[in-house]
Formats: C-alpha cells, structure tokens, sequence
C-alpha cells in the first residue's frame, strides 16, 4: 500500500493517492520511488511518492533447556569399573561388574585383605567363587563380602534419583565424549551425588560421592553372563 500524498499547488491544498505505479497490478514489485509534477497557476510542485519498506520479523527460537528427564536413558546391558571408601565402616578396594538383563558378574578386591570375591548372578541363582579355589551355590547371608561394590555399581540406582526437571550444572569431557554434569541432593544421598551424563546418548557415563566412584561403559555391548565352570557347593 502507498502512502496518501499532500500536493500544494498554487496555495490550495489537494489530497490525492496514486495507484497502479511501479506494480504489476497486484500490489507486488514495488521498490522504486514514484515522483509527479503538477503544475497550476505557474507554480510547479514536485511530490516524491516513497515506497514503504516491508520489514520481514523473523522470529528465533530459544535454545531448548536440557532437562535431567529427557536426557536420561537406560539400557540392562552395561559394564561399570567401581573405586570405593566408606566413610562410616571404613571399607574400601575396587571392584568391576558387567549386567546383562537381569543377569549380572561382579568382581571385588577389598584393600584389607588378598582376597578376591566374585559373584554371578544367574536366572535367579547366586555363585560366589572365592580366590578362584572354591564356590558356593545360593550360599547364606554371611559369606558375602562387606563392600559397596554391588549397590554402586547397580548405573539405574544412580539414575533414577534426581527429579526430572533438574538442570545441568555445567558440562565436560570424559575419554573425549562431552557429559553433563548433574548435582544431587536428597534424604536418600549422602553428601551430594554427580552424575555425568552422555549429551550424545543419554547414558550414565559416571557417579561420584562420598562413597567413591563408578564409571559406566560398553551400554548394550555386554555378552550374556556364563556359570562358574567349577563346581559350586550347594547350599
């Protein structure tokens, strides 16, 4: 749309409007300026009628905040490698499991003794081999080792603690993949609980506490979980 011109001719004042110029008929292609000479009485008035500048809004959106309950996934096949100290008893040592399912094998190596404690965790069965000499089927309460390698090492105990809509804290790189970092805090954690957490695949990379660290790795690469090959004693 063009804009009204005033024209003074002759010291009378005329309101007009020009039509149909610079266009194609349709009201488009209009981007040079009209100018009209109207002459009356030997006065000459010369009106420029300027095109209107379309201005176009483009509108960005804003970055999408990342949320802890839409980054977060889980798969049952993954391998951890756990560091642990407990501050209230005292233990510590390493240890390292891999889950496949609802199948797991866990190896412990406390540090106040030689003594390697594994466990495999089969349709429901329990074996625990000690030192790689002797196994136990289904044995009792009491010749489990006293360690935090098995709540630790469980990556879905980690992650499903920290509301959906928590925020991360920053980000970072670990073995060259960037993580997110997440800051958890509760009645059921002590301390603060970080969890790190894969910005390409939603898996939990990492956890650290008071209790030490596990890092999460091989998700859904794990082969399925075999027996001991010795024989267990059954109990």
């Amino acid at each position: 749309m063009r804009r009204r011109k005033l024209l003074i001719v002759g010291g009378t004042l005329l309101m007009g409007s020009i039509a149909g110029c610079g266009g194609d008929g349709n009201g488009e292609g209009e981007s040079e300026a009209t100018t009209t000479t109207e002459e009356s009485e030997g006065t000459q008035t010369t009106v420029t009628d300027e095109p209107e500048n379309e201005e176009t809004t483009t509108e960005e959106s804003a970055e999408d905040t990342i949320v802890y309950g839409d980054l977060y996934t889980f798969d049952s096949d993954y391998a951890v490698d756990v560091e642990y100290s407990d501050p209230d008893t005292g233990d510590s040592g390493t240890g390292s499991a891999r889950y496949n399912g609802d199948n797991y094998y866990m190896r412990m190596e406390p540090d106040d003794s030689d003594d390697v404690y594994e466990l495999y965790h089969i349709d429901g069965d329990d074996y625990w081999v000690l030192n790689e000499e002797m196994c136990y089927k289904n044995p009792s309460q009491e010749l489990e080792p006293d360690s935090d390698v098995k709540s630790e090492s469980d990556a879905d105990a980690h992650g499903s603690k920290p509301d959906v809509n928590l925020e991360p804290d920053g980000t970072t790189e670990l073995d060259g993949e960037t993580v997110y970092i997440f800051e958890v805090s509760g009645e059921d954690i002590e301390g603060v609980l970080t969890l790190y957490v894969s910005a390409s695949t939603g898996y939990l990379r990492r956890a650290e506490g008071e209790w030490g660290q596990a890092d999460f790795h091989s998700w859904g690469e794990v082969d399925p979980i075999s027996e001991p090959s010795m024989d267990c004693q059954t109990y």
